[in-house]
């Protein structure tokens, strides 16, 4: 088949582009927002746009111009991973196949651009990080296409976003092979999202980095959340440069990571407190975190 790529930088991006690079189709061009327009000089970065030079592959812009370069290479799919502007109709709809999507969450919970933060982020009591990865038609309205497959995996523990990101990619290929294997079944039983379980997440604000004290038990000083799940929260999240704050024994603390977590049911146990280093106090044991 003759496939159109559009990414950009990152491993949820230059991973399935590797993939598709050894599928065998042809790769006939990679659309994304160019950073360098020199071809004079090598690209050296993770991007897909790097991939494509690297592969002789025509990288190029959504622009006004593409559609009709588009429509000369006879595009039979367009893939799409982590491209993080809206696509207009004219693209997705060039493609005889159309247009498909890989979108890091199980769809249509956690629409939008961010979803890895709010699903680390979501049912805090729960100690385990399963995470899930869609493949979607496109449609005018972001995110919300009929699903073609989806998988989940569980998170290791202290994993950064970009190693998050990276392990989704990996399952997410396994949707991509499975597309390209079985392309009319694939893309005509795809199975239309209910919009009754649909969440739109927007980026991350400040506030959102406040953890909130919901333990129900009275005097509970504790807070409402997994010690492993709030460890894993906050490595996941601590590239976004925000302080994030709790409130706990009538006093706020703020931190920038976490240094390690332990698991204990002791509710002896006390918050241990020195200039750098603090014990937030978690429903089953407590994280280690690094004060500002």
């Amino acid at each position: 088949m003759n496939l159109v790529f559009i990414g950009s930088a990152g491993p949820f991006s230059q991973i399935p582009l590797q993939f598709l690079l050894g599928t065998g189709h042809k790769i006939c061009a990679v659309l994304c927002e160019q950073s360098h327009a020199d071809p004079r000089f090598p690209i050296i970065n993770d991007s897909v746009e790097s991939l494509a030079h690297q592969n002789s592959i025509p990288c190029l812009s959504l622009n006004d111009d593409i559609v009709q370069i588009l429509h000369s290479m006879h595009i039979d799919l367009i893939i799409v991973a982590c491209y993080g502007k809206k696509i207009a109709d004219k693209i997705i709809t060039i493609a005889k196949w159309g247009c498909v999507n890989l979108h890091p969450s199980l769809l249509p919970e956690f629409r939008g651009p961010i979803p890895v933060f709010w699903q680390m982020k979501a049912k805090p009591q729960n100690p385990i990080c399963k995470l899930g990865v869609s493949l979607h038609i496109m449609t005018d309205k972001i995110d919300s296409g009929a699903i073609i497959k989806q998988s989940s995996i569980l998170i290791d523990d202290g994993l950064s976003q970009t190693q998050i990101m990276a392990q989704l990619a990996q399952q997410g290929i396994t949707l991509i092979q499975y597309l390209l294997d079985n392309i009319e079944c694939g893309i005509n039983n795809a199975q239309a999202q209910n919009e009754q379980l649909a969440s739109s997440m927007s980026y991350p604000q400040q506030e959102d980095f406040f953890l909130s004290n919901n333990c129900p038990a009275p005097n509970c000083s504790a807070l409402n959340w997994s010690a492993p799940r709030l460890y894993n929260f906050i490595c996941a999240s601590q590239h976004f440069g925000q302080v994030y704050s709790y409130r706990q024994l009538n006093k706020t603390y703020q931190f920038h990571s976490a240094l390690s977590y332990t698991l204990s049911t002791d509710d002896s146990e006390v918050l241990v407190e020195n200039d750098k280093q603090q014990l937030i106090s978690c429903h089953d044991g407590s994280v280690l975190v690094h004060l500002v």
